[in-house]
């Protein structure tokens, strides 16, 4: 692969009203080997309020002067779409290329970000068993050297896709996720390996919530598919500073450690699937208590009358107090 031009897939940022972040992310994005031979698809949504106006003025004058890309092209709405310009946007660039990278506006990037990512797109671009690439790795991840692993997991902060093997592009996430917790076989194997995802999958079910990341992991399950992940972080998420709509508030993310070191083409040959490294995300992603919990939203989703669907509501309200006693033991 070093001997062969890199084809540059469309990177598309979406952004709303936080332009201290935006901006710290194109900047990093504009370091990058390969920026200059990248078309960058921007879709910034229009403000909702009084509050948003000024904060969505900033962003959009700094977009107006950017530069450092092959092409700038730019979706900016009047008024708010409440984030249905990010789903017209990932059609234009799915028209665009057959492949493309997505990021939201809080994440810094390696300087080797977009090359990682592209040579990846195009080395596993015929394999079925491969979902997605992911340029995010969790904390504490067990590794002190960058080699591709695959997971069956998935994440958002910086992540490449193939247009026909991205089957969640306009899913119904709600009949999905009701399928699946129909599904005693398949949600055994998602709360198994990825715990968390039985109370996502619930409110997606209710109604309550989409996450196209969750249900993006869920078809990793089902249809035993990976994502690949750099086992050291090419990205680093600013997000979570109280700023964003569902990020919270912590450190352990803004101060996580990032690979900038140059990165050898042909990493991908050596790109291993571990038996530990689905365990060691099985415990990041709630454990043993997570999986109780899961259980229990299983059984409360399809429970038969009211009064059992109260027993496994209260019975999750015990297990997340045992979950906060836990966290803060480990602290």
């Amino acid at each position: 692969m070093q001997n062969k031009k890199i084809y540059y897939a469309p990177v598309h940022l979406m952004v709303y009203d936080r332009p201290f972040h935006f901006i710290k992310c194109v900047e990093s994005l504009k370091k990058n080997i390969g920026a200059s031979e990248t078309t960058l698809f921007i879709s910034s949504d229009g403000p909702k309020d009084e509050k948003s106006f000024e904060k969505v003025k900033k962003v959009r004058k700094y977009i107006n002067n950017l530069s450092g890309f092959k092409r700038v092209i730019v979706y900016a709405p009047k008024d708010n779409t409440r984030g249905c310009i990010k789903t017209e946007v990932r059609d234009k660039v799915r028209e665009f290329s057959d492949r493309y990278i997505v990021s939201e506006d809080d994440n810094i990037f390696s300087c080797y970000f977009l090359r990682y990512m592209n040579n990846a797109l195009e080395y596993f671009k015929e394999d079925e068993k491969i979902q997605d690439i992911s340029g995010y790795m969790y904390p504490g991840f067990p590794s002190y050297q960058l080699i591709p692993v695959m997971l069956k997991a998935h994440t958002a902060w910086g992540v490449g896709f193939w247009r026909e093997k991205d089957i969640c592009h306009k899913i119904d996430q709600k009949k999905y996720a009701i399928d699946i917790l129909k599904d005693k076989e398949l949600y055994s194997k998602i709360n198994n390996g990825n715990p968390h995802l039985g109370p996502t999958l619930k409110k997606i079910a209710d109604g309550h919530l989409l996450a196209g990341d969750a249900i993006r992991t869920a078809i990793l399950f089902k249809y035993d598919r990976y994502g690949v992940f750099p086992s050291i972080s090419l990205v680093r998420n600013i997000g979570h500073d109280g700023s964003g709509e569902h990020g919270g508030i912590t450190n352990k993310f803004i101060n996580q450690k990032v690979h900038d070191e140059k990165i050898d083409d042909n990493i991908f040959k050596n790109t291993v699937c571990e038996v530990d490294h689905q365990k060691w995300i099985r415990e990041y992603f709630g454990g043993i208590i997570g999986a109780l919990r899961g259980i229990s939203v299983y059984n409360q989703f399809n429970a038969s009358n009211n009064i059992s669907r109260k027993f496994w509501k209260y019975t999750i309200k015990g297990i997340n107090v045992l979950d906060k006693i836990d966290a803060a033991l480990k602290e």
